[in-house]
């Protein structure tokens, strides 16, 4: 199931957070399966993406037959089904899937999950939390994703006190700006010359301690 200018995603549970992830990818281009044994949800979702099939994921079987080692990456978000979670991740990894996210809702779920081989393990609870709690506390800051325990990615609003200072200003700073929208234009990479000016919308990389310092020193 490859196409040559996206990826092939399949989503195996789709409660809310599942299908709005599975509409999400399928909104940004890619090729998306999504997998529930409730057939509510699958007619709920059937229309807004590539594919959706009414399935037992914890069935190996019906995993074979669905082709799960051909897709790119596989989400396993079956809520709070913890043992689920964890018996279809193993088996999505067995398969040849290069990529398996799975979501948890405890850190005990997260170092389990890792150590029988998911690649990645998203806890939406704590991270809307984090990313609430930075919102709150950091002005100027629209939204954050963690990249890793060091790096953060951040949506700054350009204020009046951060107009009129340059690219070049932020990586001083340690920051790394990786795209600018200014009205409808985007610019990806701007150069160090480029102006900012207030009402930009600003994506940068760094040290979550860099982009703090750099919303507080100009508020």
């Amino acid at each position: 199931m490859r196409q040559s200018s996206n990826l092939n995603f399949a989503v195996i549970g789709l409660g809310r957070y599942g299908s709005a992830l599975a509409r999400r990818l399928q909104a940004l281009g890619h090729t998306v399966l999504g997998v529930d044994r409730d057939a509510n949800r699958v007619r709920a979702i059937a229309d807004d993406i590539t594919m959706a099939v009414i399935a037992d994921a914890t069935d190996e079987n019906a995993l074979q037959e669905l082709d799960i080692g051909s897709f790119d990456t596989v989400v396993v978000a079956l809520g709070d089904d913890f043992g689920a979670t964890a018996h279809v991740a193993a088996s999505v990894k067995d398969m040849g899937v290069a990529t398996v996210i799975a979501r948890g809702t405890s850190v005990r779920d997260r170092n389990i999950l890792l150590r029988i081989g998911v690649d990645e393990v998203v806890m939406p609870l704590e991270e809307a939390g984090e990313r609430l709690a930075n919102r709150l506390s950091l002005p100027g800051v629209m939204t954050t994703l963690k990249l890793s325990e060091t790096y953060t990615v951040a949506e700054l609003a350009v204020s009046a006190g951060l107009a009129h200072r340059t690219v070049r200003d932020l990586e001083a700073r340690d920051v790394t700006a990786v795209m600018l929208q200014r009205a409808d234009e985007l610019t990806v990479a701007p150069v160090a010359e480029t102006v900012l000016q207030e009402g930009d919308l600003l994506f940068v990389v760094g040290p979550q301690q860099a982009i703090v310092a750099l919303a507080r020193a100009h508020a």
